[in-house]
């Protein structure tokens, strides 16, 4: 689950051979002599050494070494281990092994497990009778034979960066990238020196004067032969999603998926092929979507998704009622999320726990539906449910790994009476970018039903694609950005805002799980609908063949719908209206008050929907 990526090289010093990672966070690439400045004044790092075990290949110049020294902590797992149980997990180089090693002119892979281990375990505190309780600390390993040691499969990859670097785009804040960014100290001329290229694969046509052209080098994404068979296709559908965007920049086919052979001789995690893996585990859920990318040019040249089993097991559990823990929900997590779990960052910018609290959403949906007779747990419908979750969060995790951010706005350029129109939901999606954290659209009680699932690509995923992906001339790519990320100043359906912004909590229109463009009235039509599963639970009660816990765990979905709604009232008391159009460009203002009105409607609402006595009735 760690992915991590540093440029490096080798370098002989005496008899030893070090492995160091390379500092690129600060450069001066434009003058010889503030570079020698740059490379006295900021460090590389050792990631490993090891003595050289032979004299030179008389052709090549090049030295054996002794590999071993790859057997230690290169991706830092022990802190993660440290975080997760306050033990501390160091690597025993003595007890890890090398599985297989594969090597070409541009690629070496090693695949490696690396034992885990802490010497001994603390005895438990003692309980003084009339003394404090001592501070809880989480468990040793539960799930492991001896909770002292543990084996960690290690993917290494050594690949060679491209001889001639993709020429690099720079990032704009109105199209939600990910960036290779870094200190230009090349003059002291510009007051900020911060440098930010998009990630992006690199992508040109076959043809560049066809109108559509396949690429010369299609994204290829392989399914690892892990993924259970009745999901493929849905993964695929998810995947090749993003093609339509594309098309509408001239590449047909841009996007492409594989399937890993069962008897395939290759590692879905080897630099050289972008994967879907699926993983289990005891108490996980979440999908993530890191990349690698060319920190000379933000061209992505690997990517790896991971999925946990929260896709069918954990799915199927929540449609059929298995009965997970209920602690937690009143923080506004999903009721089955253990408290200690940590979501690994795409690229250190930002953490993605959509696959994991849409899970909680599909949860909700299907207590709410069930409880109305108009779904059976085990019926098609329900599967249904499972397989448009599956395939949005597939496009979203995609969407991170072809370079893009969150846009945690793209909700509220949709507006409620499009909700209620199913065509239009099935047309263009519920919310503006698959890049949102988009809830199902459950009506109200006698309300027009819309499309109820997010099964295609929004306005603004199409708009992030022709930025980061149009090929474009070196005389007119400037010209031609400003030219595109303008439209955002004109159409609101491409308004942008991400996780920095939620952060924040300034803008009533930047929020996660929320749809329609007055979310004031999307937290009081959840208000209701809360409620009415709180009453339906409470009329039906208990029946013969009910899991124990069945109206406590549905009880505690309704709650958690409600935990996450103040928090979106709450920002429109003093709030802050933020765009994102660079000074000079357009009339609007950067910073606009929220209406006095709508600051009192938030207030009523919180005072009567939450803090009124009669607010809960249980």
């Amino acid at each position: 689950l760690l992915n991590r990526e540093q440029v490096a090289s080798f370098r002989r010093i005496g008899n030893q051979v070090q492995l160091v990672a390379r500092q690129t966070g600060f450069r001066a690439e434009r003058d010889p002599a503030a570079a020698r400045a740059v490379q006295q004044a900021f460090s590389d790092s050792l990631i490993g050494s090891a003595a050289q075990a032979s004299a030179e290949h008389p052709e090549r110049k090049s030295v054996l070494v002794d590999a071993s020294f790859l057997l230690g902590d290169l991706s830092a797992y022990s802190t993660r281990l440290e975080a997760a149980y306050r033990l501390p997990f160091a690597p025993d180089r003595a007890n890890s092994f090398f599985e297989r090693v594969r090597t070409d002119a541009q690629l070496t892979t090693l695949n490696a497990t690396v034992h885990y281990a802490v010497p001994r375990l603390p005895a438990p505190p003692q309980v003084v009778p009339g003394s404090p309780p001592p501070p809880p600390r989480p468990s040793p390993p539960t799930t492991t034979g001896d909770p002292r040691s543990l084996f960690i499969g290690t993917v290494v990859n050594f690949r060679a960066l491209p001889e001639l670097p993709m020429r690099p785009r720079q990032a704009d804040a109105r199209v939600g990238y990910f960036t290779d960014s870094f200190s230009d100290l090349s003059d002291d001329l510009r007051p900020n020196t911060r440098v930010h290229h998009i990630k992006r694969w690199r992508l040109e046509k076959q043809d560049p004067a066809a109108a559509l052209s396949p690429p010369v080098q299609p994204i290829t994404f392989w399914l690892d032969r892990n993924i259970p068979a009745r999901y493929r296709d849905t993964i695929r559908d998810g995947i090749l999603e993003w093609n339509k965007a594309f098309e509408r920049i001239g590449f047909k086919d841009a996007v492409v998926v594989e399937q890993q052979a069962d008897d395939a001789d290759f590692d879905t995690l080897d630099a050289r092929h972008a994967s879907v893996r699926w993983f289990v585990g005891a108490d996980v859920g979440f999908a993530i979507g890191p990349s690698h990318s060319d920190p000379r040019s933000g061209e992505i040249l690997d990517a790896d998704i991971g999925m946990s089993d929260v896709f069918g097991r954990g799915a199927r559990r929540l449609a059929t009622n298995d009965v997970p823990p209920a602690s937690g929900f009143l923080q506004g997590r999903p009721a089955w999320l253990p408290a200690t779990v940590a979501h690994p960052a795409h690229d250190g910018h930002e953490a993605c726990t959509y696959a994991l609290e849409a899970a909680g959403e599909m949860h909700f949906a299907l207590d709410l539906l069930e409880a109305r007779g108009e779904i059976a747990p085990d019926s098609p419908e329900a599967e249904e449910f499972v397989r448009a979750y599956i395939k949005d969060v597939m496009a979203h995790e995609v969407g991170h790994v072809l370079g893009l951010r969150h846009n945690f706005k793209s909700s509220t350029t949709v507006t409620r009476q499009q909700l209620r129109d199913a065509a239009f939901g099935r047309e263009n999606g519920i919310a503006n970018s698959v890049m949102d954290y988009t809830p199902f659209n459950l009506p109200l009680q006698g309300e027009p039903r819309g499309e109820v699932h997010m099964r295609t690509l929004g306005a603004y995923d199409h708009f992030a694609i022709e930025y980061g992906y149009t090929p474009l001339p070196v005389e007119r790519e400037a010209a031609e950005l400003q030219r595109i990320a303008g439209r955002a100043a004109t159409d609101p359906r491409l308004a942008f805002g991400d996780d920095a912004d939620n952060r924040l909590g300034m803008d009533p229109r930047v929020n996660v799980f929320d749809l329609g463009d007055d979310p004031l009235a999307w937290v009081e039509k959840r208000f209701s609908l809360s409620r009415e599963l709180m009453q339906r639970l409470q009329a039906r009660g208990a029946r013969p063949g009910d899991e124990p816990d069945r109206l406590r765990r549905s009880l505690a979905e309704s709650f958690r719908q409600l935990a996450r709604m103040p928090g979106i009232a709450a920002k429109y008391v003093g709030g802050m209206q933020v765009e994102r159009h660079p000074a000079g460009t357009t009339a609007q203002p950067v910073y606009r008050p929220v209406d006095p009105a709508e600051q009192r409607r938030a207030l009523q609402l919180l005072g009567q929907g939450l803090f009124s006595v009669d607010s809960f009735r249980i």
